[in-house]
C-alpha cells in the first residue's frame, strides 16, 4: 500500500511539474463558471432580502389591524351607548360610552381621518393604525361592525372586518 501511494504521488508530481501554464480557453471557461456561480448566489441573496422586506411590511400592517380590532372589541363589549344610527351607512368615527362598576363614566372615540385610525380615551389620543386606506363603523341591530383596510409599504393592502355583539346596548 505504501508503495502504491508513492507511485501515485510521483505520477501527480510529474504531471504538475510538466505543466507549462494555463491555456486561454481554460481561463475563459473558469471565469464563465465563476461568473455563473456568483450570479446565482447573488440573485438568491437579493431575492431572500426582498422577500423579507415584503413579509415585514405585511406583518406590520396585520399587526396594526389586530391591535385596532383588539382595542375596539374590548371597548365595544363594555359599551352601553354609541353615536351610530342603526342601519345608516358606515361612519368615519364612533364614540362608545359606558359606566364601570364604580359609577365612572367612560367615553372612547375611534376616528378614521388623514390615513390614520386614532383612539381617544380620557383625553389621550393613540394612533392604532397608519396608512389606512379605508374602513368605517356601522350598526345593525345590536351588531357593531368595524372594517379596516391598511396599505403595506409595498403597495398591497390588508383588509379585515370585526363584528361585535353589543350585549350592553340600551
Amino acid at each position: 500500500m505504501a508503495g502504491r501511494r508513492c507511485h501515485l504521488w510521483e505520477a501527480l508530481t510529474a504531471l504538475w511539474a510538466g505543466a507549462g501554464g494555463t491555456a486561454l480557453a481554460e481561463v475563459v471557461v473558469a471565469v464563465g463558471i465563476s461568473t455563473l456561480a456568483v450570479g446565482m448566489v447573488g440573485q438568491a441573496i437579493f431575492h431572500a432580502l426582498s422577500l423579507q422586506r415584503t413579509w415585514q411590511g405585511q406583518t406590520e400592517a396585520t399587526r396594526q389591524m389586530r391591535q385596532a380590532f383588539g382595542w375596539f372589541a374590548q371597548d365595544a363589549l363594555n359599551a352601553h351607548s354609541l353615536t351610530l344610527v342603526n342601519g345608516a351607512p358606515p361612519a368615519q368615527s364612533v364614540t362608545l360610552t359606558w359606566t364601570d362598576r364604580t359609577g365612572t363614566l367612560h367615553a372612547v372615540t375611534y376616528s378614521l381621518s388623514g390615513g390614520t385610525l386614532v383612539r381617544e380615551a380620557g383625553g389621550v389620543q393613540t394612533v392604532l393604525a397608519s396608512q389606512v386606506t379605508g374602513g368605517g363603523f356601522s350598526l345593525s341591530g345590536k351588531v357593531l361592525t368595524f372594517s379596516l383596510r391598511v396599505r403595506t409599504p409595498h403597495g398591497d393592502e390588508r383588509e379585515g372586518t370585526l363584528q361585535t355583539y353589543l350585549r350592553g346596548l340600551r
